[in-house]
């Protein structure tokens, strides 16, 4: 990662008009349903429209090649529009304008672009947002179970930061205090703000945003996604590994929070409380995760840690086996 350059933040209500205005016309970057919502509050019709079909490089690469010259970059919608944005605004050196419709994913805020490479997740290149704008109205149109998501990759701090220590611990990382305590108190504002994120209000939306903004930000600090991604993540990318399903970004990293927080001893009930006070679908039979694949993916985990060194981690998967025993008070816990 590089150094973290800060968006400007544009918040209220109906307030894309005025945006348009001050940025000028240029690209947008969107799927039909998000557009749909935009064009009800603004009659825009853009100079060059793209509808994101899929994330592949090689469909994004051809985008490019055939885009018109333009100034800004607008990404409107949800994390694919946002990276296909972003990859735009980096091939072309323009000024990008984040306009998110949901807040389930921080792509707004990050600097590399989430392409498919061969069918797997890499991300690639460098580019910050100028502006993110935060449209109450638009946000709160979306299902509310898809903005209650967003709280996940906030909460992941928690599991996290155990595993950070463990890491450092055993001379595996880097670890700084610093960083650390900054993203302990990024997690408590998302902890306090549960109830709000769980009623999506101006207060939960505005929680998430500026919890992405300030995990962003440290994790460019520090040069990697420590602060905020640790064996609950591992869980995620063993599920997928396994099944080769693509549920729901931070339900799942929501079921690996708690999974993790038991085998951590990180008290699992007190993340579980939070969890339910934000809405979070984290229970596999609210997020459509089966118990036999919620079972395959704990029994697996320590051996995906060992054969897959490359594509994980130092965590408490080191230091700790997941018998039977385990999986079945974490299959209880999460039922």
């Amino acid at each position: 990662m590089a150094a973290y350059r800060s968006p400007e933040i544009v918040r209220g209500q109906g307030i894309l008009p005025d945006l348009i205005r001050r940025e000028g016309d240029g690209m947008v970057c969107t799927m039909p349903e998000p557009w749909d919502l935009v064009r009800k509050q603004v009659p825009w019709q853009p100079m060059c429209l793209h509808m994101v079909t899929d994330m592949t490089l090689e469909t994004l690469e051809a985008l490019e090649a055939n885009l018109p010259d333009c100034k800004v970059v607008y990404g409107i919608g949800g994390g694919s529009a946002a990276d296909t944005a972003k990859f735009v605004a980096m091939k072309r050196n323009c000024r990008l304008v984040m306009v998110p419709t949901i807040v389930s994913v921080d792509a707004f805020f990050t600097d590399a672009v989430g392409v498919r490479i061969d069918g797997r997740v890499r991300y690639i290149g460098q580019v910050w947002a100028d502006v993110v704008a935060v449209d109450y109205d638009l946000i709160q149109q979306a299902p509310p179970r898809w903005n209650r998501a967003g709280c996940a990759d906030l909460l992941s701090i928690h599991t996290a930061l155990h595993d950070w220590r463990l890491a450092a611990e055993a001379g595996e990382a880097r670890y700084d205090e610093g960083i650390a305590h900054r993203a302990g108190e990024c997690l408590r504002r998302v902890i306090d703000a549960a109830d709000e994120i769980g009623r999506v209000s101006r207060k939960g939306i505005d929680a998430i945003i500026d919890g992405y903004g300030e995990e962003v930000r440290l994790c460019a600090e520090y040069g990697g996604a420590r602060p905020e991604e640790g064996s609950e993540h591992l869980f995620v990318y063993n599920y997928e590994f396994r099944t080769r399903r693509h549920l729901p970004h931070g339900e799942l990293v929501g079921t690996g929070i708690y999974a993790l927080s038991v085998v951590q001893d990180n008290d699992p009930s007190g993340i579980r409380d939070v969890m339910e006070r934000c809405g979070l679908a984290y229970r596999p039979k609210d997020n459509g995760m089966t118990q036999d694949e919620l079972v395959d993916t704990l029994r697996t985990l320590n051996d995906f840690r060992r054969r897959y060194p490359k594509e994980s981690f130092y965590s408490v998967l080191d230091t700790a086996e997941i018998d039977e025993e385990m999986v079945k008070r974490i299959a209880e816990g999460l039922s």
